[in-house]
């Protein structure tokens, strides 16, 4: 009897946690030779053995094929993905990926529904005329969207420790290149946790974040007294300007 796709998806599963990335990446390979259907499932439990047996590059090389075949990635795939790449020490990559998984709308930490008001807005005289009103009217709802998008607390419940840093890394880098520029805030909150469901009651992010902090020139956190499963970050004040220098724009 021909194995059907559930089947395969939990053998390479099983095999992912087995710690056996070279059963599961051949239960793979036998299945696309054999023209056997697969799905963004397969390719996950795929990307994830081989992120468990540190490699890589063939878990950049399935990303690849996923794509190549038209298949939408998700949450899981880039995950398993960032996580191989930060354990081989490549951060920059590793970064670019999770970078690419913010685009698509996943991995997102400051998650929030943004929407577009498609319908035009009564009175439109004409199509043309309603259709310039609308983009209009959805441009400054996504501003705003994104605006209160970038005041919202990073949430990295459900993160695993490595994909956390990679999240707040990046939001660090995005955060400091506005840097004194108009509107932005002089704080950032990070929601960790307290660890109470991780395997030792260790808030194992809460730590990795404030280390990471720590080791940036100019940045302080310090736990949030009101709940102590948030990181409070905070930034310089912008610098006095000397007397008598012109005034600079810092934008």
């Amino acid at each position: 009897m021909e194995p059907d796709i559930v089947t395969l998806n939990t053998a390479i599963a099983a095999c992912e946690n087995a710690g056996c990335w070279r059963q599961a990446l051949g239960l793979f390979s036998n299945a696309r030779s054999s023209l056997m259907e697969v799905d963004v499932m397969t390719f996950n439990a795929a990307v994830s053995a081989l992120e468990k047996g540190a490699q890589w590059q063939l878990a950049l090389h399935l990303f690849g094929e996923l794509r190549s075949e038209g298949m939408a990635p998700n949450d899981v795939t880039f995950a398993a993905l960032v996580l191989a790449l930060r354990a081989a020490g490549k951060e920059e990559e590793a970064k670019r990926i999770y970078k690419e998984a913010l685009a698509e709308g996943f991995l997102d930490p400051r998650m929030l529904p943004v929407g577009g008001l498609r319908s035009a807005p009564a009175g439109a005289a004409g199509a043309g005329e309603a259709m310039e009103a609308a983009s209009e009217v959805e441009t400054h709802f996504v501003a705003e969207a994104e605006d209160r998008r970038r005041r919202t607390p990073l949430d990295l419940h459900g993160f695993p420790l490595g994909v956390a840093e990679v999240a707040v890394a990046a939001a660090l880098e995005e955060w400091l290149s506005e840097l004194w520029s108009e509107g932005s805030e002089e704080e950032m909150a990070v929601i960790t946790g307290r660890g109470l469901r991780s395997p030792r009651n260790e808030a194992v992010i809460r730590r990795a974040v404030l280390e990471l902090v720590d080791g940036i020139a100019g940045l302080e956190a310090s736990l949030d007294p009101r709940n102590e499963g948030c990181v409070l970050i905070r930034r310089p004040p912008r610098p006095e300007p000397r007397a008598g220098a012109p005034a600079t724009d810092a934008s």
